[in-house]
């Protein structure tokens, strides 16, 4: 992302993202040049993306691996979820109010789960991401955009 933004090459860009959703409002901070173009639904946003009416999608990494794997056909050699994404994202839970015994257990099965590795095992047996395909429009250069 450092290099977009170095050889402005990120104002060039755009960047497809699901109507009223997080990205609509993050992404102008990260490219506030680039044109964004907002669509009513994940799955319209991830084809604009692969039919080339947008440089890069924004959305959870989540979703975006679980699109890739459910479209690896289609997508082979045109898409890639960046690792490491550029914004991490945070999740949390939530209970009813005034249950601390339920709220105390969440909190000591959530402290287990991350000392001991199982959140990073769970996510690579539920989500399982093991190839990297690669694309231009991932390796952005000079060709791609027309130089400078």
């Amino acid at each position: 992302m450092s290099e977009l933004l170095q050889n402005g090459k990120a104002d060039q860009l755009t960047i497809a993202v699901t109507q009223g959703k997080a990205p609509q409002r993050i992404v102008p901070r990260f490219f506030p040049k680039a044109t964004i173009k907002p669509y009513a639904s994940n799955e319209e946003a991830a084809q604009a993306t692969l039919k080339g009416e947008a440089d890069i999608m924004v959305h959870d990494e989540i979703f975006l691996k679980v699109w890739l794997k459910e479209h690896a056909k289609q997508a082979q050699f045109r898409l890639v979820v960046l690792n490491p994404p550029f914004k991490p994202d945070y999740y949390g839970m939530a209970i009813h109010k005034g249950n601390q015994d339920f709220l105390n257990m969440l909190g000591v099965f959530n402290l287990e789960l991350r000392s001991n590795g199982y959140v990073g095992q769970y996510m690579g047996r539920y989500l399982p991401i093991t190839t990297r395909v690669s694309t231009r429009s991932y390796n952005i250069n000079e060709d791609y955009y027309g130089g400078d």
